[in-house]
């Protein structure tokens, strides 16, 4: 579902907000900027069910300890 949002803003402000789109649709690129304030909340809750994993949280320490092996055999 879509709703329609007047807003008034200065010409300025709009000249500068039209070439930060680049050619992209006002409406597409002002969700890409707003997007991530309210999707925060869905993000932390993602992150915060990952750490808890702890089958998940186990595999990424290896990994990361791998990766540390990878690095000292390096030659330099």
């Amino acid at each position: 579902m879509t709703k329609q949002v007047t807003i008034t803003i200065e010409d300025e402000a709009f000249s500068g907000l039209t070439h930060a789109a680049g050619g992209r649709p006002l409406d597409s690129y002002i969700r890409e900027l707003l997007e991530p304030h309210f999707r925060r909340a869905e993000l932390e809750a993602g992150y915060r069910a990952m750490a808890e994993d702890t089958g998940r949280e186990a595999e990424a320490k290896e990994w990361l300890a791998g990766l540390s092996g990878d690095i000292g055999n390096e030659a330099g």
